[in-house]
């Protein structure tokens, strides 16, 4: 081992130049790497509402639809306007009343149930279809186009125009996430070390790992933009104490040794198993989001950790290269750290640890009940600022027109005389606005062979027939998981095969098949974490000790969730127990380690206060770091999933810490008798009787 850090020592510069020359297909990586925006594209493929999406896509050509609404406009005006939308390259199809009636003809001529579709007081909705789906760039350009043809005082709303002003945001703000997150961190970071250099040193060594990390996701076709926020500004914040451990060890060695490269040597050398074993825990309980059916935590589980990955070559190859060549520099920026020694906390942990298990019994069972009962939204209208257009214009759009949602249903071809049936029924109930089938046009006794080819390539295609549903409620209301189901039930009486699709049908499987994945998930990153542990201290009593700390520390962050009112965004509320665990069980490692090593030599009660005492401002620092990076990106953001997925690993790193040092401690001593009896080799000596309470 010393023998490769001699290696990382003396060819320092070649490392940093070969770093500097990958920086390049990294970059170009990263700009060719492609968002997606939809999340319901992470679901599985045998899902009905995916396969229903494939047929509307493939057969009926409707990949996403929209409305744009305008008000006090004369016919001629919203007919001109149609035919110019359905010029629009990417655009199917634009509807509206002259599809069917000549705009002579009396509004009073015109059943009800259709003049609702394409009016409302004095408002017009003129219908539109996409060929391509919402995250197409086609439709993207497409809704540029139709914003500028329907001019700043109409209404566009719908699913591709949310995404197409999510783009723009996230594209602005990506990098504002970064910024403010490298500020936070150097701040808390100047705090911590004896240099103002030494933060900008490690935040450049763990920059290259960000461009790599960020440059080779390109090799995975594309990212969710979830994934996409939060990568660079996690990847900063969880792994900088890999490099303040380096940079403390290097100071100690330094002492020892008046050649700085041998110290920096032997500080690789003994600091490098150490950091991996780190990195390895974090590692384990971000992969733990493979474990999902949701697509989404495989690609946000494998970024995370390859983020890792990247950060740990580049602290042990680029990191002492950096340190040796600015030395002189470093010497003349330092400082006393100015983090306060823990000296009198560690003497408050020891001595009131009844206090603390105390308090430790009486919220774990409230905060465990709690915790289930997080609201928990799937929308991701409702995830975005309402500031933001898109998000403003489909408000106006439900107070205005009343509809909320359209559910695609697809049925066999059984002819007219059953859809009239199927009509009549879905019409019955009390969420459904308006249905539109090929029968509502025609009549049921009309041969299908009279019906003109236009009006019925809408509604058959192959053997399907479809049915376009308008809901007056949308994905928030707690109706819409049994209104959907009684459109199923409906169709299902009726007829062999039926697909439900549509935003809304997507996004209730997304409900079904996320809440499976969530205990999955929890309880595969909890044990890869604990199998971890358990080889780390070759105990068996221990990693459950650990794990439960940090588990007790997620329990309160979504308790607390749960008693201020914040309503969760379905993926926050997924992957926050495996990120949790995974970016800070490194505190509970790093206490018991140094109480490990001082039970060599002391009493349980004097070997916990010394480790406390040592690794209090370790884990106060490593907490910081994520804590002020993850709020500080949570108050800028526009984007809510991404911003509050980010304050709530914060709130999370800060609780973490603070169970860690008042709470494991007292735990640790409590068990005392149990962890000596279940782990190998633990130290025994001085052993006082005062240990276990």
């Amino acid at each position: 081992m010393l023998g490769w850090s001699y290696f990382v020592v003396k060819y320092r510069k070649l490392l940093l130049i070969i770093a500097s020359i990958l920086l390049i297909p990294s970059l170009l990586g990263y700009l060719q790497a492609e968002i997606n925006y939809d999340v319901t594209s992470y679901l599985p493929q045998q899902l009905a509402s995916k396969q229903g999406q494939d047929i509307l896509e493939r057969d009926f050509r409707i990949a996403a639809n929209s409305y744009v609404m305008v008000e006090n406009w004369e016919t001629y005006q919203i007919v001109q306007l149609k035919e110019q939308i359905e010029k629009v390259p990417g655009v199917e199809k634009a509807s509206w009343l002259n599809d069917l009636y000549h705009p002579s003809v009396p509004a009073f001529f015109i059943p009800e149930e259709i003049k609702q579709n394409f009016t409302t007081d004095n408002a017009s909705i003129i219908q539109i279809q996409f060929t391509h789906n919402s995250i197409s760039s086609v439709t993207q350009r497409a809704v540029d186009e139709i914003r500028q043809l329907a001019g700043p005082d109409a209404v566009v709303a719908g699913f591709p125009v949310i995404i197409r002003d999510l783009n723009i945001i996230f594209n602005k703000e990506q990098f504002l996430y970064i910024l403010i997150a490298v500020i936070a961190i150097f701040i808390v970071l100047s705090l911590s070390t004896s240099s103002y250099l030494q933060p900008l040193l490690l935040l450049i060594a763990v920059g290259f790992s960000v461009t790599y990390n960020l440059g080779s996701n390109v090799l995975l076709g594309s990212v969710s933009y979830i994934t996409q926020a939060i990568a660079a500004v996690l990847q900063l914040a969880v792994t900088m104490d890999y490099g303040i451990f380096l940079i403390h060890r290097f100071e100690e060695e330094k002492e020892k040794h008046d050649d700085p490269e041998k110290a920096m040597a032997i500080a690789v050398s003994r600091t490098s198993t150490a950091i991996a074993s780190s990195a390895l825990t974090t590692v384990a309980g971000f992969m733990a989001l493979i474990a999902m059916h949701f697509g989404l935590g495989k690609d946000m589980g494998i970024v995370l950790a390859k983020g890792v990955v990247f950060s740990l070559i580049c602290i042990l190859l680029l990191l002492p290269g950096l340190l040796l060549i600015f030395q002189k520099p470093i010497e003349r920026t330092s400082h006393r750290i100015l983090i306060p020694t823990f000296t009198r906390t560690a003497k408050l942990v020891v001595n009131k640890r009844a206090a603390f298990i105390l308090l430790f019994f009486v919220l774990i069972i409230p905060s465990f009940l709690l915790k289930d009962k997080v609201g928990v939204f799937y929308s991701l209208e409702k995830g975005l600022s309402k500031e933001i257009t898109a998000v403003a214009d489909s408000e106006k759009l439900r107070k205005k027109h009343g509809v909320a949602e359209v559910v695609y249903l697809i049925v066999e071809d059984k002819g007219l005389k059953t859809e009239q049936t199927l009509t009549e029924q879905l019409k019955t109930i009390p969420e459904v606005k308006t249905v539109n089938s090929l029968v509502e046009y025609t009549g049921a006794q009309i041969p299908e062979s009279f019906i003109p080819e236009d009006v019925s390539q809408a509604f058959r295609a192959g053997n399907y027939a479809l049915c376009t549903i308008e809901l007056g409620i949308g994905q928030g209301d707690s109706r819409i998981s049994s209104t959907l189901k009684q459109i199923k039930d409906t169709a299902d009486s009726l007829y062999d095969e039926v697909y439900l699709s549509g935003e809304a049908s997507l996004t209730q499987d997304l409900k079904e098949l996320t809440t499976k994945d969530l205990s999955r998930v929890n309880t595969f990153s909890a044990m890869a974490i604990a199998v971890i542990v358990a080889l780390t201290f070759t105990s068996l009593s221990l990693p459950i000790i650990l794990v439960m700390a940090i588990q007790f520390a997620i329990w309160l962050n979504l308790s607390g969730a749960f008693l201020s009112g914040t309503e969760l965004y379905f993926v926050t509320y997924l992957v926050l127990g495996s990120v949790q665990l995974g970016a800070t069980v490194d505190y509970a490692i790093l206490l018991t380690s140094k109480y490990k090593e001082a039970l060599q030599e002391h009493p349980p009660l004097e070997a916990m206060r010394q480790a406390v005492e040592k690794s209090g401002r370790s884990i106060l620092t490593s907490s910081l770091t994520l804590t002020v990076a993850t709020i500080a990106v949570a108050l800028v953001s526009k984007i809510k999933m991404a911003g509050q997925m980010c304050g709530m690993l914060g709130i999370g790193a800060f609780i973490s810490m603070l169970t860690i040092i008042f709470i494991l401690p007292a735990l640790l001593l409590l068990c005392d008798k149990l962890v000596r009896y279940t782990s190998w080799k633990w130290p025994t000596h001085h052993r006082d009787s005062s240990a276990a309470c």
